[in-house]
């Protein structure tokens, strides 16, 4: 006796698979078009200005987001490292609280931890893949 006899699907049965694909498949479609034309980034470029008091840092997968607003590149070098100490020599380094600051149209963070003054270099912007 064979326990396992296939059986053909019914025509109703086929529908409801093939409207069940579409939904999944359109969900997917509408999720990724949102992340692509609507999500806002908060990814800090040369054209912003910040001046903040952060008092929360997480770190994921190389960057870090400062306040649960701002997100930078966790391996920005530091370009005034005059210490024999190479203390917060990336970005990614420093842990809060701190005061950042950056004004328009340059590519140099000012951080101020304590009574030290560190200044970091944005990494050049690529152009998105999106973009036309």
């Amino acid at each position: 006796m064979n326990v396992f006899k296939s059986k053909n699907p019914t025509p109703l049965e086929l529908k409801i698979i093939f409207i069940g694909l579409f939904v999944c498949l359109g969900l997917f479609m509408s999720a990724l078009f949102y992340q692509i034309f609507f999500a806002d980034d908060i990814t800090l470029k040369k054209s912003d200005a910040i001046d903040l008091k952060i008092t929360k840092v997480k770190t994921y997968r190389g960057f870090i987001t400062l306040n649960d607003s701002v997100v930078i590149s966790g391996n920005l070098p530091r370009i005034n490292i005059d210490t024999i100490v190479n203390r917060y020599s990336v970005l990614g380094n420093i842990r809060a609280p701190f005061h950042i600051s950056k004004s328009v149209n340059n590519d140099t963070i000012i951080i101020v931890k304590g009574n030290e003054i560190l200044i970091y270099k944005l990494f050049p912007e690529s152009k998105s893949r999106w973009s036309w």
